[in-house]
C-alpha cells in the first residue's frame, strides 16, 4: 500500500497554481516598482504641467538644513543656561 498524497496535481491544479504566482509576482510588482505603478518623485511634465515640475527631484533640498540631535541639545542646554543665569540670548554653541 503506497502514501496518497493530499494535492494532486491533475486537471487544473497545476494551472491555477500557475496563475497564483504569477498574479502575486504582479501585483508585488505593480505596487512596488516605479515602472509598474507610474508613481515618482516628479510631477507630470505636459501641456499645462503644475508649478515645479521641471525641477530635479527635491527630495533631497532640505538635507543640509536637517538639525543634528547632539546641535538640538546644545541648544536647548545654552538656553537653560541663558534662563537661569539671566544671559541676554543664547550664544551659539559648536
Amino acid at each position: 500500500m503506497s502514501p496518497s498524497l493530499a494535492v494532486h496535481f491533475t486537471g487544473g491544479n497545476l494551472d491555477f497554481l500557475v496563475f497564483v504566482v504569477l498574479f502575486v509576482f504582479g501585483v508585488a510588482y505593480s505596487y512596488y516598482t516605479i515602472a509598474g505603478s507610474a508613481i515618482n518623485n516628479h510631477p507630470h511634465n505636459g501641456r499645462n504641467g503644475v508649478p515645479g515640475s521641471n525641477r530635479p527631484d527635491g527630495i533631497h533640498d532640505f538635507a543640509d538644513r536637517q538639525a543634528y540631535a547632539a546641535q538640538v541639545r546644545n541648544t536647548a542646554r545654552a538656553a537653560r543656561e541663558a534662563a537661569r543665569y539671566g544671559y541676554d540670548e543664547p550664544g551659539p554653541v559648536t
